[in-house]
């Protein structure tokens, strides 16, 4: 596999795990809001979101509103440091041109470069999932009746 091919191979996994940790904070702002909804009913009227609300935001907006309704620091601080990264990939990531602009040492420290925000970003997919089924059984407590 040439050097250019395993740039694109790496950029596109890269960006394949940032589309989770944007899917991953949309699951997690439903459930939120069916919790809020669901614990509030008879006493305000909330709507929840639904994921229309949702799917244009980009991870900046979701950030921001997972922020408001989640205290894991260093997640959202994770997040918010990779942000910048994940923007660079997707608007400029395939836009180098390799032949004119890279030796062959540049292109290998971008592709370890892309590898460890891959692995940064797949950690925070996991924190995510453990945020997500933390809100699970917060739904199903609520709707048991119980207020754990």
């Amino acid at each position: 596999m040439s050097l250019v091919s395993e740039y694109h191979n790496e950029l596109a996994k890269t960006l394949y795990v940032f589309q989770w940790i944007e899917e991953l904070l949309r699951q997690y702002l439903l459930r939120a809001h069916l919790v809020i909804s669901m614990r509030l009913e008879g006493i305000l009227t909330f709507e929840p979101l639904i994921q229309k609300d949702l799917e244009r935001d980009s991870l900046a907006q979701l950030l921001d509103k997972f922020k408001r309704l989640n205290s894991n620091r260093g997640l959202i601080d994770e997040i918010e440091r990779l942000r910048p990264i994940r923007n660079h990939c997707a608007h400029r990531g395939y836009l180098v041109k390799f032949k004119d602009d890279y030796d062959e040492s540049i292109l290998r420290n971008e592709i370890r470069r892309l590898t460890k925000t891959s692995a940064e970003a797949d950690a925070c997919v996991k924190k995510l999932l453990h945020e997500i089924i933390g809100l699970e059984k917060a739904l199903l407590n609520t709707k048991e009746g119980t207020s754990d």
